[in-house]
């Protein structure tokens, strides 16, 4: 069990989308972050739980 090819690709177009519409919305106006500090703000947010379920992942090894 783990976090197969399909769904980690599901998780970057998530990430990628998620950038787009930070960078290209109007989320900075409001938040008075600029359009990198809110980008970089959302790469992390979405990166990190990434990393830590492939993480977990190969820590926990192949139970099958």
């Amino acid at each position: 069990m783990g976090i197969s090819r399909t769904n980690l690709l599901a998780l970057l177009l998530l990430a990628t989308l998620l950038a787009g519409s930070v960078w290209f919305g109007n989320v900075d106006e409001e938040l008075g972050l600029t359009r990198t500090e809110l980008a970089v703000v959302a790469a992390v947010i979405v990166v990190v739980p990434i990393a830590l379920v492939i993480l977990v992942d190969r820590v926990s090894g192949d139970d099958s």
